[in-house]
């Protein structure tokens, strides 16, 4: 399977509470849309692997693989496989790291939203994607 699947968004924050709040928001209103959630980079490398989600919402602080780890462990992953890289909202209450601010410069695909995240900025920069 070398296809994004479009019905399907994946929330990656160490807090549980977000992680819940964000599929909430996400999913309402959204029919067919499934919102599939991890901890940290290394549970969203295995979501991503088994379900090729479109769309990654990333914390980008996080304990054993941080938001950065992830998105390219994910890229290289759709590299090796020879799928799209999925288009990434990046959430943190910090000043990103200059790997991300160097994405974001080069890439329109992806965007960066500040915590506390207002949840209608997060619906339309995750629908917008879709």
């Amino acid at each position: 399977m070398n296809a994004l699947n479009r019905d399907r968004v994946l929330v990656v924050d160490d807090e549980a509470d977000i992680r819940e709040l964000y599929s909430m928001v996400l999913s309402m209103d959204q029919p067919g849309l499934t919102v599939d959630v991890a901890g940290n980079g290394l549970e969203a490398l295995s979501s991503f692997e088994n379900r090729r989600q479109a769309v990654v919402v990333m914390d980008l602080r996080m304990p054993e693989m941080d938001g950065l780890g992830g998105y390219r462990a994910i890229r290289g992953l759709c590299e090796q496989v020879g799928c799209p890289v999925p288009a990434f909202v990046f959430c943190t209450g910090y000043a990103p790291p200059k790997a991300i601010e160097e994405l974001l410069k080069s890439s329109s695909a992806h965007v960066l939203l500040y915590k506390p995240v207002r949840m209608g900025k997060l619906r339309e920069a995750v629908l917008e994607r879709l």
